[in-house]
């Protein structure tokens, strides 16, 4: 039973935003939650660099045969849209999955209890523990609170959301807002509110300055990616505009020495970089078949001995 693992997959298509997220998912997300990002699969699967991403972790496995017989779920076909949601911080890594789709609740429960799941009913809803990660060493919670929707995290996070199908819980306007108009702009997107001392590396930016970063992915011939920052100052916002240009300094030194990095940097050539007030929007893109390229890795030549 790999639950996880598959929805691991399936964000990873995408990497970590299409429509307006989903109201009746948006709903099981709680009130502390300060980092949201969703995932429109049925179009991020179908996409060319999705149709790559199946082509490379064997989507006609025995593994995945096994899975889809047992469940009667193929996450493939049946999953439509997905929405994370963490209340952030260091160190924490905490957060729950809800996914929009087809689910077979009772043959994918009964697939958990065969292989030493055990099943409990939270608030008129059945809640399964499974066992996952590396040696089995780690619990996992899933529910169907409702036919087309299902949950997955830790215990207190899947019966939170269980407790919020009645009343559903205020999320941050600023990350509800995002959510809203993500469907317009992304096939896959994401929203954090600031956290303090936020930075690359030894490269920091100013404490506390960080307001809100969100941004997405349109998938397609070309992938093009964007994103922005809130920042509370034009000062703090001139502060990013500034890492971002010696970061950028750093990987054109970087591409001298290290050409295998300079593939991977290349997709940034066409990286632009504005300030507008308080907001730092970036932007790039990059054709779909030189992403694969990066992924496939260098073409090996074959040696000639004489």
């Amino acid at each position: 039973m790999k639950l996880v693992a598959t929805a691991a997959l399936l964000v990873s298509w995408a990497v970590s935003p299409v429509v307006a997220a989903d109201p009746e998912l948006l709903k099981y997300v709680g009130s502390d939650a300060k980092e949201v990002a969703g995932i429109y699969v049925d179009r991020a699967v179908n996409s060319p660099l999705g149709l790559f991403a199946l082509s490379q972790i064997g989507q006609d496995s025995r593994e995945m045969q096994d899975f889809v017989a047992a469940t009667g779920f193929d996450p493939r076909r049946d999953v439509r849209e997905l929405l994370m949601a963490s209340p952030g911080g260091q160190g924490k890594k905490t957060g729950i999955i809800i996914a929009r789709g087809v689910f077979s609740g009772v043959q994918i429960g009964a697939a958990a209890l065969e292989r030493g799941g055990i099943k409990e009913s939270y608030n008129g809803v059945d809640v399964y523990r499974i066992m996952t990660g590396r040696g089995q060493s780690s619990t996992s919670w899933f529910a169907f609170p409702e036919a087309s929707i299902g949950l997955l995290g830790n215990e207190a996070m899947v019966k939170a959301a269980i407790d919020r199908r009645a009343t559903a819980s205020a999320l941050d306007a600023r990350l509800a807002d995002k959510a809203q108009t993500a469907g317009s702009r992304y096939d896959a997107w994401f929203a954090s509110l600031g956290q303090p001392n936020v930075g690359f590396g030894k490269a920091r930016l100013p404490q506390d300055s960080l307001e809100l970063i969100s941004g997405g992915i349109t998938l397609g011939q070309v992938v093009q990616l964007s994103a922005e920052a809130v920042m509370r100052t034009e000062k703090d916002a001139q502060s990013v505009v500034e890492l971002i240009r010696f970061l950028t300094g750093m990987a054109q030194f970087q591409q001298q020495r290290n050409p295998e990095l300079a593939r991977i940097l290349s997709l940034l050539q066409n990286a632009q970089t504005k300030m507008d007030g308080t907001t730092v929007v970036f932007s790039t893109s990059a054709p779909e078949a030189d992403i694969e390229s990066i992924f496939r890795g260098p073409r090996k030549t074959a040696s000639v001995h004489r």
